[in-house]
């Protein structure tokens, strides 16, 4: 009969299997036993070998002697349990009940209850040894006294020698029934089969789930094999709902499965902008676009900030995010924020840096949002941030590109936890708000007929919400070690990072900035350039008017930096025919700038929306004119009479917000005076952008050939 004990002793004459062959003990030899076989040949074993690997085995005496005793040739030894586990999960009945037949035993083999032989003590009378008698006499006295058989207090004896006290508790009041009872092993493999497959597939019924399960049962037990009945497979399928999320939603699953397996090491940030977190997200809420009046999504690109939870940037950005957005992104992390006169004082600066350090021209009038160049930027892998115009903004600044895991939005975790902020803080308020499902979403009267809100407008009410209240909210995450119950704002954290590290976001070369805007190539026509459907023109131009450039990667044409949020000027590079590389970022204003002053993207695309049918069908150098001529007819009616209705009233209003914005934030001055030139037909067959397509999201970065020849000497030395 087989046992396990918890100590075994092994002494000269001791027997155990090893290695599937049975071993006697013949001799103890220092660390190690010497074994013969059952053949007669001779081995020496280590004892950490015995202990881990040995398979003990009673006597055949022991056995004999313990079937005379209970008449049934059942062994008192229990199938083998982990110390600890039974006692753990017994009931307190269970456990009163092992502790009389403990004292039984003490009782029996001491005579003391608790086991301890104690000199100074009264040993038991009747029950211990030291009354003379033999231990059946004694076990004779104690069943009667009990009130059970012998044999049963044999069994304690053997149970207790062999497994300990633990194994006196009854194991019948202390049941271990697995959640799927007598389901077959072929059965159990299968479903765990199905439900794992279900990650990335539609979800289905319980019943439907079966239904596959019983065929591949079928197809590999045969037709003979009893199948348990439905009722039990739906008793199956509850165990593995919670495992394989079979209650949860496709998407929710999904993301599940790419969980990562165990929890790594958390970022850390030892300093502001050591690391920041690019994402963008479609936003819960619908907007109006500026262009048609349309009902549209909107998308977030957001920047954060590790080390103070900051939101240092954003962009909005109609249906989808595009590489305009990235690229104005460093470009804004760069730049100071202006503060607004009709927001609250709170939503001002008031840590750390004197503004006039921050901002050389402007309004010295700073929002409370941290300004700096990031170290390394996280980026997912979508289009957006491995775009050439992504990778050549960072080449520029120097910045680090850390790309996360493909689908793993886990990589990059202050982010998704700051969206979700977002959302129950700022989205729930404001008009339109759709909920993060479908299935949340009210009715069309409730939700779409009330989205009142440009894009424009969300981004200048979330500006006001960063400044205001979310850069002045406490965070859990912000703490000092030496205080943890003292939580920091994000405006504090920074403030407390510049103390410790010295840093000051300082801008000194404006260049810089140009060099993060969106950029296209144009050739320079007798009237000047032509950007979205807007001519451009300087006297700076004239050496330039009909050359080709020297810089064949651009088929000819001359690099140009715009800013959409203030489209009256534009950068254009007056660099040498010779050494394209020699010049400099020239400001060259737009021909209509000179009457109707700045204006922006809104501007123009409300322009847009104004042609007639007769300018849809015109030429494309008409069409041209009429985009100019509609703009100054626009603002010369606005200034005079005001805005034709509610949109076009919010459409200026936005307009201005958005030049005030780069004006403030992007000081700077042309180096050239508006020149009228007259115009004159022009080739647009180097310009291949569609007029009705307005889209700003035509950029082709140009890395400067001297800034990338400069790094790669500075990598060789």
């Amino acid at each position: 009969m087989n046992t396990r004990r918890l100590v075994q002793p092994v002494t000269i004459g001791s027997r155990f299997y090893y290695d599937g062959e049975l071993r006697f003990v013949v001799s103890l030899d220092g660390a190690a036993v010497r074994v013969r076989n059952l053949k007669g040949a001779l081995s020496l074993i280590g004892f950490t070998e015995v202990m881990q690997y040995a398979d003990f085995k009673t006597a055949a005496n022991e056995v004999e002697a313990i079937e005379e005793i209970t008449g049934d040739g059942s062994s008192p030894v229990p199938t083998f349990i982990p110390s600890g586990l039974v006692s753990s999960v017994a009931s307190p009945e269970a456990k009163k009940c092992a502790s009389r037949k403990a004292e039984a035993v003490n009782f029996l083999n001491t005579g003391f209850a608790d086991g301890i032989t104690d000199p100074s003590g009264e040993p038991h009378q009747r029950y211990g040894p030291q009354n003379g008698l033999g231990m059946p006499e004694r076990i004779d006295i104690l069943s009667a006294d009990y009130g059970v058989h012998k044999a049963t207090v044999w069994r304690w004896m053997q149970k207790a020698a062999d497994l300990g006290a633990e194994a006196l508790i009854d194991r019948r009041a202390t049941q271990f029934k697995g959640p799927l009872g007598n389901c077959p092993p072929g059965v159990l493999q299968v479903i765990a089969q199905v439900a794992a497959g279900q990650t990335n597939k539609t979800r289905v019924t319980d019943g439907q789930l079966i239904r596959k399960i019983k065929t591949i049962v079928l197809t590999q037990q045969g037709p003979d094999f009893k199948m348990p009945a439905d009722s039990s497979f739906r008793r199956y399928l509850i165990e593995f709902r919670s495992v394989y999320g079979l209650h949860l939603s496709s998407k929710t699953r999904q993301g599940n499965a790419l969980r990562p397996k165990s929890i790594g090491h958390p970022v850390v940030a030892s300093r502001p902008f050591e690391l920041v977190e690019i994402d963008s997200t479609p936003l819960d809420v619908f907007a109006i676009s500026e262009a048609d009046g349309q009902i549209v999504n909107v998308v977030l690109t957001l920047a954060i900030d590790v080390f103070t939870r900051s939101i240092v940037a954003w962009q909005f950005s109609p249906r989808s995010d595009k590489a305009v957005d990235a690229a104005l992104l460093l470009h804004d992390m760069l730049t100071p924020k202006a503060w607004l006169p009709e927001w609250s004082e709170h939503a001002r600066w008031h840590y750390g840096i004197p503004e006039n350090l921050v901002l050389p021209g402007g309004n010295n009038q700073l929002a409370g949002v941290p300004t700096g160049k990031p170290q390394t930027v996280s980026l997912d892998n979508g289009a957006v941030y491995t775009s050439t115009t992504m990778k050549d903004a960072c080449l520029r600044l120097g910045v680090n590109m850390q790309f996360s895991r493909v689908a793993r939005p886990s990589d990059k975790p202050h982010i998704e936890r700051v969206f979700g902020t977002i959302r129950t803080r700022f989205l729930e308020n404001l008009p339109g708000y759709k909920g993060p499902r479908i299935d949340f979403r009210g009715t069309v009267e409730e939700v779409e007929d009330r989205a009142s809100l440009l894009i424009g407008e969300i981004d200048e009410l979330f500006a006001e919400w960063v400044a205001t209240e979310y850069q002045n909210t406490p965070h859990s995450g912000l703490f000092n070690l030496a205080m943890p119950s003292l939580l920091m704002t994000p405006n504090e954290a920074f403030d407390a990072g510049v103390a410790a590290t010295g840093y000051i976001p300082l801008i000194v070369d404006p260049s810089l900035a140009i060099s993060l805007l969106p950029s296209v190539a144009r050739t320079v026509g007798i009237a000047g350039i032509e950007i979205n459907s807007l001519m451009y023109n300087s006297p700076v131009l004239d050496v330039y008017r009909k050359r080709a450039s020297p810089m064949n990667e651009l088929k000819n044409r001359w690099p140009i930096r715009y800013d959409p949020r203030d489209l009256s000027k534009v950068w254009f590079w007056a660099g040498d025919f010779q050494q394209a590389t020699k010049g400099d970022w020239v400001e060259i204003p737009a021909r209509i700038a000179e009457t109707v002053g700045a204006f922006s993207d809104v501007h123009l695309a409300h322009a847009k929306s104004l042609f007639s049918e007769a300018d849809h069908q015109s030429k494309r150098s008409d069409q041209v004119k009429a985009v100019a001529l509609k703009m100054i007819a626009m603002f010369e009616r606005v200034n005079a009479e005001g805005p034709a209705n509610r949109r076009e009233e919010r459409i200026f209003r936005l307009g201005k917000e958005r030049t005030n914005l780069v004006a403030d934030s992007f000081p700077s001055e042309p180096k050239q005076n508006n020149t009228d030139v007259e115009t004159s037909p022009m080739d647009f067959e180097d310009n291949p952008e569609d007029f009705w397509d307005f889209n700003l999201d035509e950029i082709e970065p140009f890395p400067m050939a001297d800034e990338l020849s400069a790094n790669m000497r500075l990598d060789q030395k």
